[in-house]
């Protein structure tokens, strides 16, 4: 069944779902949504969104940092990939998380650094107790929450799994190694590490838990997509729309059932305990991107607002043979200045810009109204560290991408002091969503527009 909202002439909510069986599939957003919108704008509820894509074990920086400030010129090596879109993207020079430095503690600044990347709070060093606080993203989800958002208002996705017992890094707990999704200072948020689980859940059923997992194997096992389930909705639907709506709703089908294919037809690595290499044959590349493009699927139909995304854990040892470099990215990171290191890290860097740069680009494949879900996003890009020899956490790289409701330009590379908190630039996220102006230990404001 259709479900609509009371309005006084024909109009989508922006909540509409095609429903039936305990199926529900979201819909992206449409001309005929236009007047719920309008409501939604009046009401304060800006259509913003916030992705947190945490890279580990630093970068080699000599072929990060762009050579001056203002206007993005040739992007360095590891930058490169993001030539195509470098109109939309805001590099971040001078900032630093001082929470992650040891201040007394000792070793462990990769756990250390993960585990405060959007909390920016002082961790306790502990294998069997841990405190930490709330981060950034919880901060915005509680917001949107209270003003209504009826999706997912936080999603934990990423690309490495491991628990979060246990000791991952020189007497810290496994859970600052792994989550930096945080709804409380003992509240990891255990993220999501499988494509299809991750597709189920955003899509799958109306039910929820081992209901919606059982429905979601039988329609696998009958070869049949969740759109066969909701097909005569749709067609109700497709008939009360004008014609742009109409193919952008075909358009919208089928980029789901190919979605839904591709994870169907390929396999998925299994869980990657740091310092160990997957034994699995798939291609990480496209388990990465099968992530991503789940995401941003999410972000198209307006299911979820604000996501985390850790490509590894802190202080991932995962092999890179796959591009060539057969090295754990950790014990690379360990360079002590050797050429060789140096160009294995900035291989790995490069990669992990690419992945940066696909999502980007999808996002900005979504139109949305006269534009596309990349001006309505903020992207942050950072790892825990600067350096993976010197375990540095000032003058952390960090990526900026999209244009948060025009809080952020783009194309330029800004140079703030040093040792400038990176709460700072998530303030100035909270502000792009009307979640406030203040976080953590920020002095202030990023001026980025």
């Amino acid at each position: 069944m259709l479900i609509r909202t009371d309005r006084p002439s024909w109009a989508l909510s922006r909540r509409t779902f095609l429903r039936a069986a305990g199926v529900a599939v979201a819909l992206p957003m449409l001309e005929a949504m236009a007047p719920s919108m309008a409501r939604a704008q009046a009401s304060q509820i800006p259509l913003r969104r916030f992705l947190a894509f945490y890279v580990p074990n630093g970068m080699h920086m000599a072929n990060f940092t762009p050579g001056a400030e203002g206007a993005l010129g040739t992007l360095p090596t590891i930058l490169s990939p993001l030539e195509s879109v470098k109109e939309h993207i805001t590099v971040v020079s001078g900032l630093a998380c001082d929470a992650g430095f040891a201040n007394g503690d000792g070793a462990g600044d990769h756990a250390r650094g993960t585990g405060t990347f959007l909390t920016c709070a002082r961790l306790l060093k502990s294998d069997t107790n841990i405190r930490n606080a709330i981060s950034v993203d919880q901060v915005m989800a509680s917001h949107l929450r209270a003003q209504g958002f009826g999706g997912f208002a936080s999603l934990e996705v990423g690309g490495e799994g491991g628990g979060s017992s246990g000791n991952c890094d020189s007497g810290y707990s496994c859970a600052y190694s792994r989550n930096i999704a945080w709804a409380g200072p003992q509240s990891p948020l255990g993220k999501e590490t499988n494509p299809r689980a991750l597709f189920d859940r955003l899509f799958g059923s109306d039910q929820g838990g081992a209901e919606e997992a059982a429905a979601a194997a039988k329609r696998r096992r009958r070869q049949q997509s969740i759109l066969d389930v909701v097909k005569g909705d749709a067609a109700t639907l497709d008939a009360k729309l004008g014609q742009n709506d109409r193919r952008k709703l075909d358009e919208y089908m089928t980029g789901v059932r190919e979605l839904e294919r591709r994870l169907d037809s390929e396999p998925v690595l299994s869980c990657t305990i740091p310092g160990a290499p997957s034994a699995s044959t798939a291609n990480p590349t496209a388990y990465i991107r099968a992530l991503l493009d789940t995401i941003v699927t999410a972000v198209a139909c307006d299911r979820a607002r604000v996501v985390t995304f850790m490509l590894g854990n802190g202080g991932s040892g995962r092999n890179y043979s796959f591009i060539g470099q057969n090295t754990a990215h950790h014990e690379a990171s360990h360079h002590q200045g050797d050429a060789n290191r140096h160009a294995q890290l900035t291989a790995i860097g490069r990669w992990e810009v690419e992945q940066l740069a696909y999502l980007v680009q999808r996002l900005k494949d979504v139109q949305e109204g006269a534009g596309t879900a990349l001006d309505s996003t903020m992207v942050v890009m950072g790892s825990e560290i600067e350096d993976g020899n010197s375990h540095n956490h000032a003058n952390l790289p960090v990526v900026v991408a999209g244009h948060a409701g025009g809080a952020v330009a783009g194309g330029r590379h800004i140079r703030v002091p040093n040792r400038t908190p990176i709460a700072n630039l998530y303030s100035t996220a909270l502000g792009s969503l009307g979640a406030g102006t203040s976080f953590a230990d920020s002095t202030g404001t990023l001026a980025l527009s």
